[in-house]
């Protein structure tokens, strides 16, 4: 019994090894392709109708290039800010602002 045990953890290991390899084989990777500068925008090949994203490599950039169907590119340069979460709004401070410019439209 001990030897069965032995040997169907080993078909089991072979078995989750042959499905790790097929997960891997079919899971796509995806990577940024860095550029530098306008002047490799403009270089970038692309075929009518496309569209892509790419990080400048020395600057806090991103290009978005597009192809139209003759294949004409437009080339536009985004800056590249963090983002920064909303602050709370307050409403007892928002009461009170709306309270003094009452005063002050009152006279008081």
């Amino acid at each position: 019994m001990g030897s069965w045990n032995q040997q169907n953890n080993v078909v089991g290991q072979a078995n989750f090894s042959a499905y790790s390899n097929w997960l891997t084989a079919k899971t796509p990777v995806y990577t940024a392709t860095p550029i530098q500068g306008e002047h490799a925008a403009w270089q970038f090949l692309m075929g009518p109708n496309s569209e892509i994203y790419l990080p400048d490599a020395n600057e806090d950039i991103i290009w978005w290039i597009k192809t139209d169907n003759a294949g004409n590119r437009t080339v536009h340069r985004l800056d590249v800010i963090p983002h920064q979460d909303p602050q709370p709004v307050d409403l007892n401070e928002l009461v009170e602002r709306i309270n003094k410019l009452e005063e002050r439209l009152n006279g008081k």
